[in-house]
């Protein structure tokens, strides 16, 4: 995934004055990587490293009591070969890029692009949890870590900056 491609391509096909919505959800969120279903600890990602839950999807996903998301089946509703085995990093699987707010910040400018809104959203579950992460997430250095998604709206100025 190359986040600078992307964002260069959606500033040419909007025309002037044309707006981008997106969700996103952060690396440095609880679930950055996108691998809740398999390994449901927040920030596993930070605390044990790629190659650890690499190998841990791996086994879980082999468990017979694991229920596979529906991206893991196939056409006839069993489930696929075990994937996290064949790969060891984020990047062998080309669709987790690692983007924090700093730079998505940069390289939407970079593309052309003002960011007119950006909504931080927390965690959702108990009270405690979801004031705990309200709080957090304001936080200068940590408070990305305390964000469970992003939505952003991209505004396409008259032409390419920078």
């Amino acid at each position: 995934m190359n986040p600078a491609a992307i964002l260069r391509d959606w500033f040419r096909v909007l025309r002037p004055g044309g707006r981008c919505l997106i969700e996103w959800f952060p690396y440095k969120g609880p679930w950055g990587p996108h691998m809740e279903s398999l390994i449901p600890i927040p920030w596993a990602h930070v605390l044990f490293g790629e190659r650890a839950m690499f190998r841990c999807a791996g086994l879980i996903y082999d468990l017979p009591d694991f229920i596979p998301r529906h991206w893991d089946l196939d056409e006839q509703g069993r489930k696929k070969p075990n994937k996290w085995r064949a790969w060891s990093s984020f990047d062998e699987q080309g669709y987790i890029n690692k983007l924090d707010l700093k730079t998505f910040r940069a390289l939407a400018r970079l593309a052309g692009f003002q960011i007119v809104r950006l909504e931080q959203h927390g965690f959702g579950g108990a009270a405690v949890r979801r004031g705990l992460s309200r709080a957090l997430m304001h936080t200068p250095f940590v408070g990305e870590y305390f964000v469970s998604f992003f939505r952003i709206e991209l505004f396409r100025s008259s032409s390419l900056v920078g």
